[in-house]
């Protein structure tokens, strides 16, 4: 899964239009035209397809987050992530989609299972830990592929 599908997916399931994203990315510090953000929203393969670099959509989570919870309230417990850019992970995405939506335990494997994927309570919680860690496992792209179907199909039930 590319850093494109989870954008294109994103949109769908947040009902986001194009003014809105090319707004948040705005927002983010980064200049996205309605050109650009067509070519992102292409799958891979098709003409005009342009893959969208990991820190582009890390700042787009990024003011996802901000909108949907607001700025941090508690103490800044120092990120790391300014000091050393890393590139971002499939777990990467993860948290930040939970954060943004503010999603527990129970919603993520929900929606896992809602998406067809299965994972077990304690695999959820070593996804969720910082790569340095003994119990840390990396998501693949099916699971993540499976929690956004499943975020996806839960939203729209509702609708």
């Amino acid at each position: 899964m590319n850093y494109n599908d989870v954008l294109r997916r994103l949109r769908f399931l947040l009902d986001l239009d194009d003014a809105l994203v090319i707004e948040m990315f705005a927002r983010a510090g980064d200049t996205v035209t309605p050109d650009e953000l067509t070519a992102f929203l292409l799958k891979d393969g098709q003409p005009g397809f342009v893959a969208l670099p990991s820190d582009r959509l890390e700042r787009f989570l990024d003011t996802l987050i901000l909108d949907r919870r607001g700025p941090r309230t508690s103490p800044d417990r120092g990120d790391s992530s300014a000091s050393t850019p890393t590139p971002l992970t499939h777990n990467d995405v993860l948290k930040k989609l939970r954060i943004a939506l503010d999603l527990k335990e129970e919603d993520v494997l929900a929606a896992i299972e809602q998406g067809d994927g299965t994972v077990t309570r304690p695999h959820l919680r070593c996804l969720f830990r910082n790569a340095g860690h003994k119990h840390y496992r990396e998501c693949d792209d099916e699971l993540l592929h499976a929690f956004l179907n499943g975020l996806t199909r839960k939203a729209r039930k509702r609708d």
